[in-house]
């Protein structure tokens, strides 16, 4: 999605979510990429139990006018890649 050239955000509070857990031993990375290079603005849901995750508190990125914003999610372990549902905040 790109961003108007005449503005830019902070991004912060990424959430994502799956519908079933990804299994012992088995993962998935979320990542937002700003103009195709992956962000710190990262979490990992991981486990046979977690179906959510959330990077550090303070953790964002400045995402400027002009910049494409894109979702990147990675299956590790031998997940099978799921249906990823994620939001963060905005700050203007």
């Amino acid at each position: 999605m790109p961003v108007p050239a005449d503005s830019s955000y902070t991004a912060k509070s990424l959430v994502a979510t799956v519908a079933t857990p990804p299994g012992a031993g088995k993962s998935v990375t979320v990542t937002p990429r700003v103009n195709g290079a992956d962000t710190a603005l990262t979490c990992t849901i991981e486990g046979d139990s977690a179906t959510s995750c959330n990077p550090p508190d303070g953790i964002s990125i400045v995402v400027a006018g002009g910049s494409k914003i894109a979702m990147h999610s990675v299956a590790g372990g031998g997940a099978t890649m799921p249906t990823v549902a994620y939001a963060y905040r905005a700050e203007f």
